[in-house]
């Protein structure tokens, strides 16, 4: 059975605190700072009007607190007190003379002393945990937020045992280059590596979240899997440098729209397979990279093949598109892999013919000579029998 204690700290004991390093927020289960300029300032106004803050909870471990629940408000307190933001959209304050303060736009040093004495004093309560596993400290953060709004992936992420892994994996350079920042604080690049496991290793892969949700609970990743998905990366990643690097006035611009068509989300993760079938293939990069230009080479849409574009619209993740565009996929795959095959197959052909007319013509140069030597040593031998000088120099 699980057993919980509780303290309370007022706002500036707090801060100080997470100067310290006393309060940490090191759980890879908390979300990322997420709140905008306008909630932040809701809450710090709800510390100055004294409305009631539910408590955080943490976990404690060698008198150190990593908070489980409650990194958006700590961080809210900490900041506001050192001044990095200023106020936004929230009402007046009653001083204690009646006075009607506005306080948009005023920085915490802005706010006059009783004003700040009330952020300063508010009292705040933490229920923290000892001796926890990550499974319960998981739990424990599953419960609290449950009812809570979460995306999808935050839920994904609360019981997965493999999230540090699956960060490390979802550092590589292919996603720090497609992905914006804000991205990577939604976790995309997580949820992207674990759909990459799932393209790569089931054989009917299915990317909506009631497949996805349990993989990531589930998944322990091996060595062999992590050197799949990074060499996938890596490929990838080349191709796009392949293809962004065109900067000829013909067919720069074309290019960089396919470039971005190749690490958009959906197409991506579609050509994963592909990917890992050209490495197993040993197809060069160069020749990989002529292929995503052919296919991605769509005028008025992302490729020729209306399917294709079709399925990638709504319910892209489902089992059935998915399945569709990998076979579109294959078949043009194939089909390119097989044309290119015939062109060097006819031109080995066209060589050998050019070094079989060569190799007769030198043949019929060292006939002819031969012959040539045999008629001149023929004819020498006769004068000599015959008494008749005929080098040229004798001659002379």
């Amino acid at each position: 059975m699980l057993k919980k204690s509780n303290i309370s700290w007022n706002a500036r004991q707090i801060s100080k605190m997470i100067d310290k390093g006393t309060i940490v927020f090191d759980s890879i289960i908390q979300r990322n700072l997420v709140w905008d300029n306008d909630r932040k300032s809701l809450f710090i106004h709800s510390l100055i009007e004294d409305y009631i803050v539910y408590p955080m909870v943490a976990r404690k471990e060698n008198k150190i607190y990593s908070v489980t629940d409650g990194k958006q408000r700590l961080n809210c307190i900490h900041d506001y007190m050192n001044n990095k933001f200023a106020l936004t959209n929230v009402p007046e304050v009653t001083l204690d003379d009646g006075y009607d303060l506005v306080i948009n736009g005023m920085f915490y040093s802005d706010l006059p002393e009783e004003v700040q004495d009330a952020i300063n004093s508010f009292m705040l309560t933490i229920y923290y945990y000892e001796d926890i596993s990550d499974d319960q400290e998981a739990e424990i953060f599953f419960r609290i937020n449950n009812g809570v709004k979460l995306t999808n992936i935050e839920v994904s992420r609360i019981k997965c045992k493999v999230l540090e892994t699956i960060n490390k994996i979802g550092q590589h350079e292919l996603f720090t280059t497609s992905l914006t920042e804000k991205a990577f604080e939604k976790y995309t690049h997580e949820d992207l590596v674990i759909k990459s496991y799932i393209m790569l290793t089931s054989d009917s892969p299915c990317l909506d979240t009631k497949v996805v949700r349990p993989t990531m609970e589930a998944v322990e990743f091996t060595d062999d899997d992590i050197k799949l998905l990074n060499s996938v990366y890596d490929r990838i990643l080349n191709t796009y440098k392949a293809i962004i690097a065109d900067d000829s006035v013909e067919t720069g611009k074309i290019s960089k729209r396919i470039a971005k068509r190749l690490i958009t989300r959906t197409h991506m993760l579609s050509i994963m397979p592909i990917v890992k079938k050209s490495l197993e293939d040993n197809i060069s990069d160069e020749v990989f990279t002529n292929w995503v230009k052919n296919f991605f080479s769509g005028t008025k849409s992302v490729t020729k093949y209306n399917e294709y574009n079709t399925r990638c619209a709504s319910g892209s993740g489902h089992a059935e598109n998915v399945k569709v565009r990998l076979n579109i996929i294959k078949k043009d795959y194939d089909k390119f892999m097989k044309k290119l095959q015939k062109e060097t197959e006819d031109n080995v052909d066209v060589v050998d013919d050019v070094d079989v007319e060569e190799n007769l013509a030198v043949v019929t140069d060292i006939v002819t000579d031969e012959n040539k030597e045999t008629d001149t040593t023929d004819t020498a031998e006769t004068d000599i029998e015959t008494g008749t000088e005929t080098d040229s120099v004798t001659a002379a």
